[in-house]
């Protein structure tokens, strides 16, 4: 998987954001969008420690794009050809 995965940033979604901050943040429902799960999967999967890392600041949850993208990357699966198995 490439580390070019284009997570649209926060900075886009905050119009006075300061880019050097928050363009490398996802909200809730930008990530949810991404991996086409909901906003309360992304928060079920916290709560059982299956998810990627978060950051909350009082009632604001956000994802930083680099942990989503180590978490995908360590969730990648890949298929294994089992000899004498070829279909």
């Amino acid at each position: 998987m490439s580390d070019s995965i284009d997570l649209t940033p926060l900075s886009t979604a905050v119009p006075d954001a300061r880019p050097d901050v928050r363009e490398d943040f996802l909200t809730p429902v930008q990530l949810a969008s991404f991996l086409g799960v909901s906003a309360r999967t992304l928060g079920r999967w916290h709560v059982e420690r299956r998810g990627p890392a978060r950051i909350s600041i009082g009632n604001v949850i956000l994802y930083r794009a680099s942990a989503v993208r180590a978490w995908l990357r360590q969730n990648e699966f890949k298929s294994m050809l089992i000899e004498g198995d070829e279909g």
